[in-house]
């Protein structure tokens, strides 16, 4: 494998993790999944029928017998959340018509969210699911279909901007540094030419497009394939995130 790696530019030493702890790794939770409406396509009732129900799994392995059953379950594996998040926060405020207004999030031909579901683990209380595979790779195309396992397009970019500019955790007069650094620092290259971002507060960083269009003068995205390439100015893209996106934020003030 090290024939095969290039090294890293920031020069520092990586090392494959053990195979006893790749399989100490938790498996990820096997729990049935609900869509999630725009506003004005959820079914009457449906947000009260989803606090009566008892936390259910997606699939029953013990019963996978065709090959049909084991497709089935891997498309159901597609959706599995890794983490959650409350349907009332600003980065899942996804009850919230002013969510999608910012965010531009639509909805496919039946009005169905194509990035997040609801998920329950307790009941009376409904969450959304973070991290699943559909996240990053639901591409909804301009005709309302949804193309499964492809590059998606969930516009990451316009999500954190509603969050960071809407969640309590952050004062809006404090340095955008942390979260400059996180999305757009690049230290391996002295002077970071990133670095002016750091200088802004967070009402800025957020309210500014500019500084979107300052990292794309600055480094160029020719490096990216032309098919995944997209505007700075409007997403954020090919960012690596680990689970828990407010766990991240809270790690990073």
């Amino acid at each position: 494998m090290s024939e095969l790696e290039l090294p890293l530019a920031a020069r520092i030493p990586v090392r494959h993790m053990p195979s006893e702890y790749y399989y100490r790794i938790p498996v990820r939770p096997n729990l049935k999944t609900y869509p999630i409406y725009v506003p004005g396509k959820e079914p009457k009732g449906y947000w009260e029928w989803l606090q009566k129900q008892e936390p259910q799994p997606a699939f029953d392995l013990a019963a996978l017998r065709t090959k049909a059953d084991w497709i089935k379950a891997g498309a159901l594996v597609f959706q599995a959340p890794q983490d959650f998040n409350p349907s009332d926060d600003p980065f899942t405020d996804v009850r919230n018509p002013k969510w999608y207004e910012y965010t531009g999030i639509r909805g496919d031909k039946n009005g169905v969210v194509p990035y997040y579901r609801y998920v329950i683990r307790k009941k009376g209380v409904v969450e959304v699911n973070l991290d699943s595979c559909a996240e990053c790779h639901s591409r909804l195309m301009p005709d309302g279909n949804v193309v499964k396992g492809a590059q998606g397009n969930v516009p990451f970019g316009r999500i954190w901007a509603y969050f960071l500019s809407h969640t309590k955790d952050i004062p809006q007069t404090e340095s955008a540094k942390p979260i400059s650094r996180h999305f757009f620092g690049a230290p391996w290259i002295q002077p970071d030419p990133t670095a002016p971002l750091s200088d802004k507060t967070m009402t800025d960083f957020v309210a500014q497009p500019s500084h979107r269009a300052s990292i794309r003068d600055r480094v160029p995205a020719r490096f990216i394939p032309r098919r995944f390439r997209t505007s700075l100015a409007s997403r954020i893209v090919s960012i690596s995130i680990t689970p828990g996106y407010n766990s991240i934020v809270r790690s990073l003030i």
